[in-house]
C-alpha cells in the first residue's frame, strides 16, 4: 500500500528508480515547490536521504506502510526530528533539511532487496530546482559476517587473556 498526500491505498502515477553506484541509490529529476515525488531504492532497516550540491531542501516526507508503519527521523548529524506514520506526511519546518534518515524499519517485514518499489517515498522540497540526491540503505550485517566478527572478537579476547597470563 502506498501513501499519496496522506491518503493510504492511492498509487502514485510516477515513481523515481534511483541510480546504483556501489551501495548509494542517486537520483537526478525536476522538482516543484508544493508537489510529492516518490523515489524507491532497494531494502534495508533504514535510509539515509540528501540532496545533491545546490538542490532545494527536502520540506517533507511521506513513508509507506511497512512493518508496524512507525519510524524514528533523524538529522545525518544524529539530532532526533520526531517520528512518523506511514501515509501522514511529516514537515522538516522552516528552511526543511538537506540529510536526514528514516530508521526503524522491522527487518521482520521481509522485504525484497531485489523489488525496487518495496519502500517507494514521498518527497516535497523547499523550492523548485533539480534533485540530484541520494538514498542509501542503512542495513544490519549478513549472518556470517556477525559469526565471522563474533568468532574474531573472541579470538582476540582469548589471545589478550593468554598474553596476560604469561606475562604475570
Amino acid at each position: 500500500m502506498l501513501p499519496d498526500e496522506g491518503h493510504q491505498g492511492v498509487e502514485p502515477s510516477v515513481v523515481y528508480l534511483p541510480t546504483v553506484s556501489g551501495s548509494t541509490f542517486g537520483f537526478d529529476f525536476t522538482v516543484t515547490t508544493g508537489s510529492t515525488f516518490y523515489i524507491d531504492p532497494a531494502v534495508a532497516i533504514g535510509y539515509q536521504y540528501a540532496i545533491g550540491a545546490g538542490n532545494p531542501n527536502f520540506a517533507s516526507v511521506l513513508l509507506p506502510l511497512v512493518g508496524t508503519g512507525l519510524f524514528n527521523l533523524m538529522s545525518c548529524n544524529g539530532a532526533s526530528l520526531g517520528s512518523a506514520t506511514a501515509g501522514v506526511a511529516q514537515s522538516f519546518g522552516a528552511g526543511g533539511v538537506d540529510c536526514f534518515r528514516v530508521l526503524g524499519i522491522d527487518a521482520s517485514a521481509g522485504l525484497d532487496p531485489n523489488d525496487p518499489t518495496v519502500f517507494i517515498t514521498g518527497l516535497t522540497f523547499m523550492g523548485d530546482g533539480e534533485f540530484t540526491g541520494t538514498m542509501d540503505p542503512l542495513v544490519t550485517p549478513e549472518p556470517t559476517t556477525l559469526l565471522l566478527l563474533g568468532t574474531t572478537l573472541a579470538g582476540l579476547g582469548l589471545a589478550t587473556r593468554s598474553r596476560r597470563h604469561r606475562e604475570n
